[in-house]
Parts: structure tokens; C-alpha cells; sequence
């Protein structure tokens, strides 16, 4: 949570019209003055944005899957079967459990 900053902030707007602000999308560089290090110019501003936004970001992720999620109830239950089933599938391999359906060992067939 250190790294919660104010939604204002966030969202690069000012006062209480939440008009966007003049510097809140200013270029790393000008379009004109491109030489060898841009790109790591542009990797450095954009690991400093995330890291101190990171929390900002965090909920913004979490929240759009909340609404995805209540939009589409069906797609929680078949990510709970498939979570289910991989679980399964890991346990079986991991403590190596036979699986005999009609007296035929399915591990051999597998």
C-alpha cells in the first residue's frame, strides 16, 4: 500500500473541473531528437511509472476482473472446473496414484 498514490495524481487530472492536465502526458523525447538511447529512456520512465504506481494498478487490474467476472458468471465456473481438474491432475502425478476404471490400469494407456 506504500505505493497507493491519489487518484487525481493517477489519472493526471487537476482542480475540480477533472480537466487532464497539461504535463500529465508529456514525452520522455521529442519526436525530433531520436538517437541510441530512447529506448532505454523510454524502459527507465516506464519501470518508474509502475513501481510508483504499482498499487494504482493493482486495483485497476483487480477491479476489471470483478465486473468481467460478474458479467460472465459462467467463465468462474469453468475456470473452477479447469483449476479443479489441474489440481487433480497434479496430485495424481505428484503422489502417483493408480487410476483403474473397468479393471484396466489408465496409466499405461496414458
Amino acid at each position: 500500500m506504500d505505493t497507493l498514490r491519489p487518484l487525481p495524481l493517477f489519472l493526471g487530472i487537476t482542480g475540480p473541473s477533472l480537466c487532464i492536465a497539461a504535463d500529465a502526458f508529456s514525452p520522455p523525447v521529442s519526436l525530433s531528437t531520436l538517437n541510441k538511447s530512447t529506448h532505454e529512456k523510454l524502459s527507465h520512465r516506464f519501470s518508474r511509472n509502475l513501481a510508483y504506481f504499482a498499487t494504482n494498478y493493482a486495483f485497476l487490474v483487480f477491479g476489471t476482473i470483478i465486473v468481467v467476472a460478474m458479467m460472465h458468471p459462467g467463465m468462474l465456473l469453468y475456470a473452477g472446473i479447469t483449476w479443479a481438474l489441474w489440481y487433480l491432475h497434479v496430485i495424481i502425478i505428484r503422489e502417483d496414484v493408480r487410476l483403474v476404471i473397468l479393471e484396466r490400469d489408465l496409466n499405461e494407456i496414458l
